[in-house]
């Protein structure tokens, strides 16, 4: 079983590096300089919070998968052909035949 890919990780830390930090030390910088402005420093401070929220998110999915792996319970089955019964559409529920 294999993690499905979701963009949380990627998105997190784009936001992290490419937003947050630079906003942050150029709201930093501009706070010193300019005394008391504070726009640039929280908008870096908010692409931090959110990436790292992204970040936290993508961490406790990949241990959700550890946790489901290891409480698996081992079943036997056999393999099925599911051919789809053509013709016979009920809504937007396509109808199948299956074959042991």
């Amino acid at each position: 079983m294999e993690k499905i890919k979701t963009p949380f990780g990627l998105v997190s830390r784009f936001m992290i590096l490419g937003f947050g930090i630079p906003f942050t030390l150029i709201g930093i910088m501009i706070y010193v300089n300019l005394n008391q402005n504070w726009s640039l420093l929280l908008n870096g401070v908010l692409w931090l919070v959110i990436g790292f929220i992204l970040m936290g998110y993508d961490v406790f999915n990949k241990k959700k998968l550890i946790r489901l792996k290891e409480s698996m319970v081992n079943s036997e089955g056999t393999d099925v052909k599911i051919i789809p019964a053509l013709g016979i559409k009920i809504g937007s529920y396509m109808t199948m035949v299956y074959e042991k």
